[in-house]
């Protein structure tokens, strides 16, 4: 099968090309944010009218939820604006690619009677990030009601070797090491008030 992956040069994308290539796909990674402005219909359509993938695996996102509070507008035209360009892309095929649009778990209202979240739980987001990704499930929801094949996945915190140290994982182990090297026996560790 050949798929198209936006957002391929980014972790999860790179995770993901591995355990496509892994399975025997062909792997076509889409132009990172350098080469291609993901909002930007008519070049996303070139992309995928030149690929003709089989399925997308739309990840091409602003995925952390500081980049997102800092520069909302930015979140907005790329996680929704990316979005609804896969989708018009699509729609313009004389065929029918499946598209994976990747969310977020943020997306969910803190539960009632507390954790755990099920895909069941009610929308809530709270943040500039949750309230893109509820956007971009949306342009993939329209997608699907004109007829597209679309899934959405609302991933709970990705975190492994090559994440950037902007995140909080690698973040913790680079304050572990450091006061490991300087003979620390305490890190800053920020708001421990989260559960997933």
């Amino acid at each position: 099968m050949r798929v198209l992956v936006t957002g391929a040069s980014g972790f999860v994308g790179g995770w993901l090309k591995q355990a496509l290539f892994a399975a025997g796909h062909q792997v076509l990674p889409a132009p990172g944010s350098h080469d291609l402005d993901i909002a930007d219909g008519a070049g996303v359509l070139r992309l995928v009218h030149t690929a003709r993938p089989d399925a997308i695996a739309h990840l091409a996102a602003v995925s952390s939820g500081a980049a997102a509070s800092s520069n909302p507008a930015s979140a907005f035209r790329t996680n929704v604006g990316g979005t609804i360009a896969v989708v018009e892309a699509c729609r313009a095929l004389d065929y029918d690619p499946a598209v994976l649009v990747v969310s977020s778990a943020q997306v969910y209202a803190s539960p009632p009677g507390g954790l755990p979240l099920t895909e069941l739980s009610a929308l809530g987001p709270r943040t500039e990030y949750g309230l893109s990704k509820v956007g971009a499930e949306g342009a993939a929801l329209w997608g699907a009601s004109l007829g597209l094949r679309v899934a959405i996945a609302r991933s709970f915190n990705h975190t492994g070797a090559g994440q950037r140290p902007d995140f909080v994982v690698p973040a913790m182990a680079s304050r572990l090491l450091s006061a490991k090297r300087h003979g620390q026996t305490s890190i800053p560790v920020g708001h421990v008030v989260v559960s997933r």
